[in-house]
């Protein structure tokens, strides 16, 4: 192949890439990259290296106090979670969460109804907020800090 005849495959394949990248990314309404195409945008979206969580706890079981708060979902014999996945749970606590940041008490009782239900005994739970590095939670389950937004008791 000669000179001028490689010099033009290459100029018409950066041409039609750079056509194809821009018509992938003006047609793709959901992402700004269209990878392999283009994707100078991939590395923009890297979560925050410290995020925050809700999580509910209980801290007391038939009035006995609980050495760690302990997951919901770790005690099966406390908290029935039939038919609840740990993906409702985590949307129940961040709506819940939120009501009480919010100081909406009407829907703050409706809230701990759905949740108190759950129950099989007496307990006391806590609504929390919590922050973590990613890697660090990832690895070794580590939380940074924890703030009890709200704690109940339920009378059972």
């Amino acid at each position: 192949m000669s000179y001028e005849r490689t010099k033009k495959a290459v100029t018409a394949f950066l041409v039609l890439y750079t056509f194809i990248g821009v018509g992938a990314h003006v047609t793709s309404v959901d992402t700004e990259d269209a990878y392999p195409f283009f994707s100078w945008f991939l590395f923009v979206k890297v979560p925050p290296r410290i995020q925050t969580g809700f999580d509910v706890v209980l801290v007391s079981v038939d009035g006995k106090r609980l050495e760690t708060p302990a997951p919901l979902l770790s005690r099966p014999d406390v908290f029935g979670s039939e038919g609840l996945t740990e993906r409702d749970l985590s949307a129940m606590t961040g709506q819940f969460a939120r009501l009480i940041r919010g100081k909406r008490n009407e829907q703050i009782a409706e809230a701990r109804r759905e949740f108190e239900a759950r129950f099989n005994t007496r307990v006391s739970y806590a609504v929390r907020e919590y922050s973590y590095n990613t890697l660090e939670y990832f690895k070794n389950k580590n939380i940074a800090s924890s703030t009890v937004l709200a704690e109940f008791l339920v009378e059972k």
